[in-house]
C-alpha cells in the first residue's frame, strides 16, 4: 500500500510545484473471506476531482518475515515465508475460482484511440501533453489484453518504451 501512496503523494506534488491545487476522493476497503478476523487485503479506490488522476488497486495483506492466520488474527514468523505465502495466496485463488488463464500482472494505462497508443499512467509520457480529453480513455488491464473500446489492438507508444 505505500507504493501506492508514494505515487500519489509525488503526483500531487508535481502538480503543486506547476501551481495546481489537486483535489481527490480516496476510498481504502478492507476486504474479507467470510468470517475471517482480519482482512485479506485492501481495495484502495482513488478519484481526482479536478484532475484526471484515478486508481483502482488491490493490495495484499502481507508482511515478509511473517505468516498471519486470517481466521483467528494471529502471527508468527516464519523462516520459509516466501513458500507459505505463495502456499496461502494459490489457496485463495482456487477459492476464489480464478482460472491459470487469468493470472497476470495487471497495470493502469491511458490509450489515446486518436494514434491507437497505450501509455503507461504514471509516466508522465510527453506525447500526451496538449491530446484532446476525448481521445485518452484510462484503464486497467493486462498488457496482453488491452484494446480500444471498439475492441481494436493497440501498440505501444514508442517513448513510453524508451522508458521501461
Amino acid at each position: 500500500m505505500k507504493i501506492q501512496e508514494d505515487d500519489i503523494r509525488d503526483y500531487i506534488d508535481k502538480e503543486k510545484k506547476k501551481g495546481n491545487n489537486v483535489r481527490l476522493l480516496y476510498r481504502v476497503t478492507p476486504i474479507y473471506y467470510k468470517k475471517e478476523a482480519i482482512p485479506r487485503g485492501v481495495l484502495i479506490e482513488l478519484k481526482g476531482i479536478n484532475c484526471k488522476l484515478e486508481l483502482c488497486r488491490f493490495c495484499y495483506n502481507i508482511q515478509e518475515g511473517i505468516l498471519f492466520s486470517y481466521t483467528d488474527g494471529s502471527r508468527k514468523n516464519s523462516k520459509s515465508f516466501l513458500e507459505k505465502v505463495q502456499g496461502e495466496i494459490e489457496k485463495y485463488k482456487r477459492k476464489i475460482n480464478i482460472s491459470k488463464k487469468e493470472k497476470g500482472t495487471y497495470k493502469d494505462y491511458i490509450i489515446n484511440v486518436k494514434t491507437n497508443e497505450y501509455h503507461l499512467m504514471w509516466s508522465n509520457c510527453k506525447l500526451l501533453e496538449g491530446v484532446d480529453k476525448k481521445y485518452l480513455q484510462e484503464t486497467t488491464a493486462k498488457k496482453k489484453a488491452l484494446k480500444r473500446s471498439d475492441g481494436r489492438k493497440i501498440k505501444r507508444c514508442s517513448n513510453c518504451a524508451i522508458k521501461g
